[in-house]
């Protein structure tokens, strides 16, 4: 790529949203959900907990689902390529050691290592899926090997219960390849591209606030793993956590082929 096929240069925080979208907590702070987390996310990682909120008048959630599907462009993490990462294992290991590893859903996150991903444009129309993925193909093709960057940890400034791992694009032709693909679909430049990955079940007091907060600090610099991105995928969800999700279409990297999937029955 760029003629470099091995040497990768990544997006660097400079160009991106992540330092903007960091919460910083203060001392003595603790993590209380936010209205954002409780409705979306809180009823499927915690269901019945009583922080939930069902629904919200003029909102289609409950008990964190919605009837009617929504689409989306996402970058896949390939879970594999995640879990042999020395410095994911040693994330890893530190979070479970850490005085809130009681408060992670640790079952969800094994549940979700298959849609593990990055979203690059929400809110697409059903009817615009496969002019997105024929749009897509060109600008993939003209790409060649993608790989992609997770760094540190962060919470951001909505959804407080969600960790992220900021996903970090390559660049191509000194532009952010992510950026490139928004710009094919007319999608809106976002500069966020967050892996959410665990997920809290209850709020965290100051201690365990505090402890959470040294580890953002502590990796924030640190690169957790490289991974290929050999396609994109444009699925549908009746769920913020792709629970419910299924592939529409797939874009591979280099070729630029799509691979239309038959809706399920």
């Amino acid at each position: 790529m760029n003629g470099h096929p091995h040497r990768v240069a990544f997006v660097g925080d400079d160009r991106l949203a992540y330092p903007a979208s960091r919460r910083r907590f203060q001392p003595g702070e603790s993590l209380a959900f936010d209205e954002a987390y409780r409705l979306a996310h809180l009823p499927l990682v915690a269901p019945g907990h009583p922080a939930a909120i069902r629904e919200v008048p003029g909102q289609s959630y409950r008990d964190g689902r919605y009837p009617e599907w929504r689409h989306a462009l996402v970058a896949p993490v390939d879970w594999p390529q995640l879990a042999a990462s020395p410095a994911f294992q040693a994330l890893e290991d530190e979070m479970g050691r850490a005085s809130f590893a009681g408060k992670i859903a640790w079952r969800l996150g094994r549940q979700r290592r298959s849609v593990l991903h990055a979203t690059l444009a929400s809110g697409l129309a059903a009817d615009r899926v496969a002019d997105c993925a024929a749009a897509l193909s060109p600008v993939l093709a003209g790409m060649g090997r993608l790989r992609m960057r997770l760094g540190g940890p962060l919470v951001g400034n909505r959804n407080w219960g969600r960790i992220y791992l900021p996903a970090y694009p390559a660049l191509v032709d000194g532009e952010d390849a992510f950026a490139k693909m928004q710009d094919a679909i007319g999608a809106g430049r976002s500069g966020f591209y967050g892996v959410g990955y665990w997920h809290l079940t209850d709020p965290l007091d100051a201690r365990e606030a505090a402890d959470l907060s040294a580890i953002l600090d502590r990796w924030q610099s640190d690169v957790v793993a490289e991974l290929d991105l050999t396609a994109v995928v444009l699925h549908a969800t009746r769920d913020d956590l792709v629970l419910s999700g299924r592939p529409l279409a797939t874009i591979f990297a280099g070729s630029g082929r799509v691979e239309l999937h038959p809706p399920e029955k």
